[in-house]
């Protein structure tokens, strides 16, 4: 629905977010994600989103009781794709706190809590690769 803007646009539209608010909560789904990215940043949330948001906190903590290492990724990456499609750039997302709750659960499933055990994994990744 929206083209991607070069970088001298997308930075107007980060300005643009910055020094103004979004004239209504209603559209949301209206406005360029580059905009809606920065106004989530300013705390400037719609109501249903910030449901949404509720319900992807929740679901960070309630996956640190889990056991399946694929309901996990199809889970984390549900999130993170809803979080791209709310216009959250890639280091808001790298850093939110439920992608570190997700990735923290999928480290520990995989049992790669020591440098050795991803070298090996990598090594082996390597070996069997098509390189």
């Amino acid at each position: 629905m929206f083209r991607t803007l070069n970088t001298e646009e997308t930075e107007e539209f980060r300005q643009y977010a910055r020094d103004n608010d979004p004239p209504s909560l209603d559209k949301w789904d209206l406005y360029h994600p580059v905009c809606r990215g920065v106004w989530i940043e300013r705390g400037i949330i719609p109501l249903e989103l910030d449901k949404i948001e509720a319900r992807r906190y929740n679901e960070a903590i309630q996956v640190q009781d889990a056991c399946n290492l694929s309901g996990v990724v199809f889970a984390f990456a549900r999130i993170m794709q809803e979080m791209c499609d709310e216009g959250l750039d890639t280091d808001a997302r790298n850093k939110h706190p439920i992608s570190v709750m997700f990735a923290d659960k999928i480290r520990d499933l995989t049992q790669c809590d020591a440098t050795l055990a991803f070298s090996r994994a990598y090594d082996a990744c390597k070996d069997k690769g098509l390189d």
